[in-house]
């Protein structure tokens, strides 16, 4: 054997032998580095703390996108739309202006309390067929009308202030329904015989605006109607932000599709009981195939509809403007003081004019 071997045979280890290992003292078993746990806990805590942040960030950016989105104009006209078909009182003053051929007032109280039986009294002025004032109320079943003025002078001046009745328990009294008339000249507008004839004052329960108190599947589809069909039409980045009498307000410039306005109306008059031949008269009336353009106010923090302004092609105008929501008692009918047939002499005075709507 020379002497590298017997060298390495001296550095040859044994399988035999085991290695020894230094052995780790009970009380430390399981015990990590307090450094590297220290820092295990702080990354966990930053981890935690960025999550949050994240979280809050993207409920932020949620709230701040619904509240854009309930904010926007369709929103706001759409909730205006929602309100008007839940009310249960409401005044509005409409003025009609012709120009020349003079003007026709409505100051108008609505009680839609009772959601199948809506009832009105309004106070009607006009000079477009002389001079008229004239108190009206209407529900689904009866009509009564008292003149405050007409035209005749004093031989009609026992006639005035007296409450008379022209439609009991659905039914015009003959002598009231003959006085209107299918129009002679093939127009829809309706005409009379009378000076000192005054439409059915159901009418106002239809127009460009509506209002009513009905219940939640029937609000729904007439929401729903407006919103598929668009009978207010407008340009939502042209919505502009404004004060009306000291109030804020979205003002929204329209153009009407008539067919569609009229079918809306046509849906909502028959919820308030209206017959199909009185609807079909009240249409022709309203003539919304002439408007040409409208504005309409809405208030910024209540999202009521506050006020309407429009124009039609033959160059009238109508300004109303809508209060009270809600905060006034029922209406209550009147009395009859006179049989209708004594108005003969009042209405027999011939009528200076066509045509006259609300």
């Amino acid at each position: 054997m020379t002497p590298e071997s017997i060298a390495a045979a001296s550095f040859q280890p044994s399988f035999q032998q085991p290695i020894p290992t230094q052995a780790v003292p009970p009380s430390q078993q399981g015990v990590s580095d307090p450094q590297t746990a220290q820092g295990q806990g702080h990354r966990s805590r930053i981890f935690l703390v960025g999550l949050l942040l994240i979280l809050s960030l993207v409920v932020i950016a949620l709230i701040v996108l619904r509240s854009v989105a309930s904010n926007s104009p369709d929103a706001i006209f759409q909730k205006a739309l929602a309100q008007a078909l839940t009310t249960n009182y409401l005044e509005a003053k409409t003025t009609f202006d012709s120009g020349v051929a003079g003007t026709i007032t409505t100051d108008t109280r609505y009680d839609y309390s009772d959601a199948t039986n809506p009832k009105l009294t309004t106070q009607f002025t006009t000079d477009i067929i002389g001079h008229i004032k004239a108190d009206a109320y209407a529900d689904t079943k009866d009509n009564f009308l008292k003149y405050d003025q007409a035209n005749g002078g004093t031989a009609v001046a026992t006639l005035l202030d007296k409450w008379v009745q022209i439609r009991k328990n659905g039914l015009y009294d003959p002598q009231y329904a003959a006085l209107t008339q299918p129009a002679s000249t093939g127009s829809d507008e309706t005409t009379f015989s009378s000076a000192n004839f005054i439409p059915d004052p159901r009418e106002l329960l239809l127009g460009q605006y509506l209002h009513a108190n009905l219940s939640a599947q029937d609000r729904a589809s007439l929401v729903n109607y407006v919103k598929v069909n668009k009978p207010y039409q407008y340009n939502p980045k042209q919505v502009v932000k404004s004060t009306l009498g000291g109030e804020k307000v979205y003002i929204y410039k329209v153009t009407y599709n008539t067919g569609k306005l009229t079918a809306y109306n046509t849906k909502a008059a028959a919820l308030f009981g209206i017959s199909s031949s009185d609807i079909k008269r009240f249409m022709n009336d309203q003539a919304f195939d002439s408007l040409t353009s409208a504005v309409l106010y809405v208030d910024a923090g209540t999202k009521q509809m506050v006020r309407l302004e429009s124009k039609d092609f033959y160059g009238n105008k109508q300004v109303t403007d809508y209060r009270n929501f809600n905060q006034a008692s029922r209406i209550q009918a009147p009395t009859a003081e006179l049989p209708f047939s004594r108005l003969q002499p009042l209405l027999a005075i011939p009528a200076q004019t066509q045509s006259i709507t609300y």
